[in-house]
């Protein structure tokens, strides 16, 4: 799995044998933890959400909020 960070979107990809799959979203925070990749868009900076996708078959679950990914002791930082 590679994170890669543009000037305004990071991207998330799974190569898995002849497979490529990815995941781009509009932010630079992120935490990995629980098989999951935890991450905050622009646009969510202000209100707390954060989007959770599943690795490494990168699927979206549902968004969480600060308070339970801190209750997991993980916490979205820079790229």
């Amino acid at each position: 799995m590679l994170i890669y960070k543009e000037k305004h979107e990071a991207y998330i990809v799974a190569i898995d044998q002849q497979e490529v799959r990815y995941i781009t979203f509009n932010g630079e925070k992120f935490c990995a933890g629980n098989d999951m990749i935890y991450y905050q868009e622009y646009a969510n900076m202000s209100n707390g959400v954060i989007g959770v996708i599943t690795v490494p078959d990168l699927v979206i679950r549902p968004a969480i909020t600060r308070e339970e990914l801190a209750a997991m002791n993980l916490e979205v930082d820079f790229i």
